[in-house]
């Protein structure tokens, strides 16, 4: 599948696991009350069902959403091993990059563990590429992990500003 169907299926399963939490506060309700008397064990059961069906669609919400920026990441990589993709730096935070310096940065891209820190200052960056629209990156410095950089894009209008696709190791940007 490719990245827009990842997100229209994240879109849909995030509007049904929204309702189906309002549906599972409304069973857990149910079951609690139900509890107290033994004629109402039919009513038990469905509230325990509106909350197990609120737990399956929460599992499947994570799964797509893990799912569409893993495709997001790999669309990236994508687009910047085409030769016909330029970087522009928009300012100098790291240094001074060429367009196939900062590529053959950003194309290390991955998951890693978080840690416990955040990011510091930040390098925005311009990207184009013939067959895309221009969209831009941000990488910004971890503030524990020396040349550990945060990536995120607003390639795709869905991504949150501070959902970052993944990061970097590395020994170019100062």
């Amino acid at each position: 599948m490719n990245t827009e169907t990842y997100a229209q299926l994240y879109a849909v399963v995030r509007l049904i696991f929204g309702i189906s939490i309002l549906f599972g506060l409304l069973g857990f309700v149910i079951a609690f009350v139900a509890q107290f008397e033994a004629k109402f064990l039919k009513y038990k059961k469905i509230g325990i069902t509106l909350i197990l069906n609120a737990i399956f669609w929460g599992f499947l919400t994570f799964f797509s959403y893990t799912k569409l920026y893993d495709s997001v990441r790999n669309e990236i990589i994508t687009l910047l091993k085409d030769p016909g993709t330029t970087i522009h730096q928009q300012d100098s935070t790291f240094g001074k990059l060429s367009s196939d310096q900062l590529k053959k940065e950003l194309i290390k891209i991955t998951d890693r563990d978080p840690g416990h820190s955040g990011y510091g200052a930040c390098m925005n960056l311009i990207v184009s590429n013939k067959k895309t629209k221009t969209f831009h990156i941000r990488i910004c410095k971890d503030t524990q992990r020396n040349n550990d950089y945060w990536i995120f894009t607003d390639r795709y209008r869905f991504i949150e500003v501070d959902d970052e696709i993944g990061r970097i190791y590395s020994d170019v940007l100062r």
